[in-house]
């Protein structure tokens, strides 16, 4: 699992308002996203367009860097369930104590992402999808 997140580009030193998680199987190399269990949404906490996007299609291909077991390097081309485009990359270390506060506070969307039908029954309730953006 892989956690992204960022400050609004006005606020570099601001609250992480964008972020992205990433479940993949415990591998490196390409993994399409659903036909090879390749999940994630983005979450944007504030704006017009705040909400979560699941990702409907795409790709999410992990390396590992040399001489450093804690890093991979992430990239990213995937298709959200709302048209939005996520294609880049981004070097990520492992810290669990980050990843597990995301899991604690985002429990209904992940277990979502597991289930793709509905939200378990003890589960917090999941974020509500992003508007749909005005032609």
């Amino acid at each position: 699992m892989y956690l992204l997140a960022f400050p609004r580009p006005s606020a570099p030193d601001g609250p992480r308002d964008f972020l992205l998680y990433v479940s993949t199987p415990a591998r490196d190399g390409t993994i399409a996203l659903a036909s090879e269990g390749g999940r994630g949404f983005l979450i944007q906490a504030v704006g017009t367009l705040a909400g979560k996007a699941t990702f409907a299609e795409g790709s999410v291909r992990v390396r590992p860097l040399w001489f450093a077991p804690e890093w991979r390097r992430l990239e990213l081309n995937v298709r959200c369930d709302d048209q939005t485009e996520i294609r880049g990359g981004a070097l990520v270390k492992h810290v669990p104590a980050e990843l597990r506060s995301l899991q604690r506070r985002y429990a209904a969307d992940i277990a979502l992402l597991e289930t793709a039908t509905t939200a378990p029954a003890d589960a917090s309730a999941p974020t509500e999808p992003r508007p749909t953006a005005a032609p």
